[in-house]
């Protein structure tokens, strides 16, 4: 009898200090998930109302610069300002670098049809898709990245991050239907095309054009946070000029 109560009561005194470790581990565990969420939450962007839609000036089918002042003026370099770039220019370099590809079918693009190669603008209150159909922008992140994309495209630990900076996205799959096995070839010569729209505008509008031409993909895609399905095709940063250039002729 006294050797079952002895075991008993040790039974009892190991279960009740099992009971106790299973919980301080659970509690602990529980602190860790509840601290990674919020760390988590924190490094997310907020979704909701809280990202706007911006409608852009429409564009201007006219200037007063000539083809060869443009290509004369992308010979010069000037020193960069990190001033933002306003709305009408923005949507000048929008409606450039869409008209340099021909529309996919005869209907003109809708509202949030987006074409096989997207267009997004990097600007300080965050990262901005461009919808040809409205000829606006669709806020995506309210998070200023352009310190960590001039700095980590640039290879330098303090650049110049740009009043803007414009990153073409595309899928190699959207292409397909159309073209085949030249789905890959076609994707990147029409990204090519509008990255030399792109180039020309920005100099008609006496805007300093750096292109990207080793662009690490796999980093661009993690700071912007792409869709795994689509890949960067084009970087390029865009910065106003201290003394604006006069290329009218």
């Amino acid at each position: 009898m006294n050797e079952r109560t002895r075991f008993c009561d040790g039974l009892t005194r190991y279960t009740q200090t099992t009971g106790l470790f299973l919980l301080l581990l659970a509690t602990t565990v529980s602190v860790c998930l509840a601290r990674q969420q919020t760390t988590s939450k924190r490094l997310r962007t907020p979704r909701g109302s809280g990202l706007k839609t911006i409608q852009l000036p429409e564009p201007s089918t006219s200037s007063g610069v000539s083809l060869e002042a443009a290509l004369t003026a992308q010979q010069q370099v000037e020193p960069p300002s990190n001033q933002r770039l306003g709305f009408p220019d923005i949507g000048q370099l929008a409606w450039a670098a869409r008209s340099a590809v021909p529309a996919q079918g005869d209907a003109a693009p809708t509202a949030n049809q987006q074409p096989p190669i997207s267009i997004y603008f990097v600007l300080p209150d965050g990262i901005y898709l461009y919808d040809p159909g409205t000829h606006g922008l669709q806020q995506k992140t309210n998070q200023d990245v352009r310190t960590v994309m001039a700095t980590s495209l640039l290879n330098q630990p303090v650049a110049p991050t740009g009043g803007c900076q414009i990153v073409l996205v595309g899928s190699s799959r959207n292409f397909v239907p159309r073209y085949g096995p030249r789905a890959k070839s076609v994707m990147l010569l029409q990204a090519g095309q509008m990255a030399q729209s792109i180039k020309l505008q920005s100099l008609a509008l006496g805007l300093t054009f750096v292109s990207i031409d080793a662009v690490d993909t796999a980093m661009v895609k993690r700071i912007c946070r792409f869709p795994r399905s689509v890949e960067p095709l084009y970087v390029c940063l865009l910065y106003t000029s201290p003394s604006p250039r006069d290329l009218s002729t």
